[in-house]
């Protein structure tokens, strides 16, 4: 499934400023969707449609804990799945992390944690990935220091 980016907000002229400028958003329109900030939603759909077509990596989503390829398919993510992913985000790209790092970022004791959990969820992830989204997972295995990513991986809220 590829995702277009919605269509640039349609310009509303602005009676009380220069009649050469042009107001982008009108918060009194009816139609207009305010978020959390008071901010318009379809300006900030518009500005991470751009960011994503400048900016061509991976893309998890928080909201919708959904991870989206470059090639712009998307695909749903376990909690757990979701939680190993973000541990990559927060790093620099091509990092590694521990297992005792991914084990304790589960919220779990290293010692007593069954280290094949690990390995499946990584190989059915890389499986998951390939056939939902059509292209391989940037997903490393760094001999003895753990995992690593690949790839340029972004957060979207």
């Amino acid at each position: 499934m590829t995702r277009q980016p919605p269509a640039p907000p349609a310009p509303v002229p602005d009676d009380d400023a220069d009649p050469k400028g042009v107001t982008i958003f009108n918060p009194d329109a009816q139609d207009v969707r305010l978020d959390a900030n008071g901010q318009p939603e379809q300006l900030l759909d518009y500005i991470l449609s751009l960011a994503r077509q400048l900016n061509p990596g991976w893309h998890l989503s928080m909201r919708y804990r959904r991870l989206a390829a470059p090639n712009g398919a998307e695909m749903a993510l376990t909690s757990l799945e979701f939680a190993f992913i973000k541990m990559f985000a927060m790093v620099e790209t091509g990092e590694a992390i521990s297992r005792k790092q991914i084990v304790q970022g589960f919220g779990e004791d290293y010692l007593s944690y069954d280290q094949n959990r690990i390995d499946t969820m990584v190989r059915r992830l890389r499986r998951k990935a390939e056939s939902d989204l059509g292209t391989k997972l940037p997903l490393n295995t760094e001999r003895v220091r753990g995992y690593s990513f690949g790839d340029l991986l972004i957060i979207d809220p």
